[in-house]
């Protein structure tokens, strides 16, 4: 009797829907990699692809299975196809022998080792690989199974083998489901003999086996599970087997949620792009629904302008290549020195989830003189008349009388040009020069040079206003100062004239010969080196030197030859 009684609540339990459960439409049932029902994006579940074969994918015969993460068929249960043996990759071989297109652990998602070729040359044998890197930090990533609690939504209800807890294996890549057992309907009435042998408590936890044959148990009396599942109990713990795409929160059944996938790195950190250099990033991506989840990826600017597309070249692994003419396309590259573009990474599941991480890029010029830059996407001297500076500015024109390019001014937002005068100007100094060489133009400063016996030497500060045809002062520091004598015969000598010594009186004394030339070298105010020559009696030409001697400061009065005006007008 005890046994019929088990074996009708297990019945029972397949084909009642509970007691007194509201009537709902069930909502569309999440996809979950390894459940054995194909649902959403997955191509298969647990078994191969629907209709096909080893054969028809070109293998022998053998057993059809489902990839890990019900993204295609497994082949590696089928049998050698007539190439394979001879250490050449041909269709549909991954690999043969020693040839394995260059596939390592890593690149499968997996540990350091070493990777083989499987015998029938459909894949790849993963056992001397270490476990997968991410395994143990509690996420299901990349070619795990599971990892510690996270089972991308299996349970031992999805796998209809009823309550219990999975466990999963150290190396993240099995699901153990020992510890799940079949339950029958905690709201099945059965005697308190079969109570006992199925595990079924009342709700205070006390077995009921003492109250006879016809003792009734109920522990899960009120539980409705929120309209959305079977109440049972397993031990001593009251639970809900909830349906498909709900999952248990106590003894209530929510709806579950697919979470957005995890953007775990994207390498390197520190990429740059240029005109000539590409940006190659590596993108590591996770999600919490299982790889077969994800969607794909993009870049996007901060505006959300489409970059570039993220290629899938592994588990959880994408790979996107950025060019400089792809950024300059969306918004012209300006930049001084160098500069930075921060783009922004989204990946996304299958359910529209997003996630987005910052990605900056780094903006280099290699060739572009001292003050490199970028305007419009093209790399330039940013130094240069063009641009003093500056995408925006420059001094790339030309004054409209003598067609004189100018330069720029220190300001940095002022051109300069360097004009002579006279010239046929009609102007009487630099300020009436400005103005007539350059519509809007102000005279910042003046210059004068002045001939000293021969040697040009320049005045440094000038008035905007000194008239052309000044006389400016031009002071020499001696460094050298000597007498030529040369006699009757034409041989020349030379002494070094002492202070308040004329040459005359020198030459004569010395060598009883007249005096030639009086030499002098020096240096000019603003540091510029001059030397000459003078008459040896006076008038001297310029300065009086009987009572000088070296180390002593003299002072011309040169009247100026030439008057230079610095004219300033504004960048454009």
């Amino acid at each position: 009797m005890r046994s019929k009684l088990i074996c009708c609540a297990a019945l029972l339990l397949a084909c009642d829907e509970g007691r007194s459960r509201p009537s709902t439409t069930p909502p569309m049932a999440t996809a979950v990699c390894g459940d054995g029902r194909v649902q959403g994006d997955e191509l298969c579940d647990t078994s191969g692809p629907s209709g096909r074969s080893c054969e028809s994918f070109g293998f022998g015969a053998g057993t059809l299975r489902c990839k890990t993460d019900c993204g295609g068929p497994d082949t590696s249960g089928c049998g050698a196809p007539a190439s394979c043996g001879d250490d050449r990759i041909q269709t549909p071989e991954l690999c043969d022998g020693t040839s394995l297109a260059n596939v390592s652990c890593a690149a499968l998602g997996f540990g350091p080792g070493t990777v083989a070729c499987l015998a029938n040359c459909a894949g790849f044998s993963t056992a001397s690989c270490g476990p997968p890197p991410t395994c143990g930090n509690g996420a299901r990533d990349g070619v795990e199974a599971c990892d510690g609690a996270a089972f991308g939504g299996l349970s031992c209800a999805r796998l209809g083998l009823g309550t219990g807890t999975l466990t999963c294996s150290p190396d993240c890549l099995h699901v153990d489901s020992t510890a799940c057992r079949a339950v029958p309907d905690a709201g099945v009435a059965v005697d308190a003999g079969a109570a006992t042998d199925a595990g079924l408590r009342d709700a205070s936890g006390a077995s009921d086996a003492t109250a006879g044959e016809d003792a009734r148990v109920d522990p899960c009396s009120g539980v409705s599970c929120s309209g959305h599942g079977r109440c049972a109990v397993a031990g001593t713990d009251v639970l809900c087997v909830c349906d498909l795409g709900y999952e248990a929160h106590g003894l209530s059944c929510t709806m579950h949620v697919n979470g957005a996938p995890m953007i775990g790195n994207i390498s390197p950190s520190g990429a740059s792009v240029s005109p000539t250099e590409t940006a190659h990033l590596t993108a590591e991506v996770s999600d919490p629904d299982g790889l077969g989840d994800l969607g794909g990826g993009r870049l996007e600017d901060q505006g959300g302008a489409r970059i570039a597309l993220f290629t899938a070249v592994g588990a959880g692994r994408y790979e996107v290549d950025v060019s400089w003419a792809a950024l300059n396309a969306q918004t012209p590259i300006e930049f001084v020195g160098s500069g930075t573009r921060t783009l922004v990474a989204v990946f996304f599941d299958t359910a529209g989830n997003e996630t987005r991480a910052p990605v900056p890029l780094g903006l280099r010029c290699a060739e572009s003189g001292d003050h490199p830059g970028a305007c419009g996407g093209t790399c330039t001297d940013l130094g240069s008349a063009q641009h003093c500076g500056s995408c925006a500015r420059g001094c790339n024109f030309t004054d409209p009388v003598r067609s004189w390019s100018g330069m720029c001014a220190p300001t940095g937002n002022e051109c300069s040009f360097e004009a002579a005068l006279p010239d046929g100007t009609n102007a009487q100094n630099c300020l009436v020069g400005c103005a007539n060489l350059f519509p809007g133009a102000v005279c910042a400063g003046a210059s004068a040079s002045t001939y000293l016996m021969g040697f040009i030497g320049a005045v440094p500060s000038v008035s905007c206003s000194q008239p052309i045809d000044a006389n400016y002062p031009t002071r020499v520091t001696l460094s050298d100062l000597n007498c030529e004598c040369r006699s009757t015969s034409g041989q020349y000598r030379t002494l070094p004239k002492p202070r308040n010594t004329t040459c005359a009186s020198l030459c004569s004394t010395t060598y009883g010969d007249p005096c030639f030339l009086l030499h002098f070298q020096g240096t000019m105010t603003g540091g510029a080196s001059v030397f000459g020559a003078d008459n040896c009696a006076p008038p001297y030409l310029r300065a009086a030197y009987d009572g000088v001697g070296v180390g002593d400061t003299i002072a011309y009065q040169d009247q100026g030859d030439t008057l230079r005006c610095d004219c300033r007008v504004p960048t454009r």
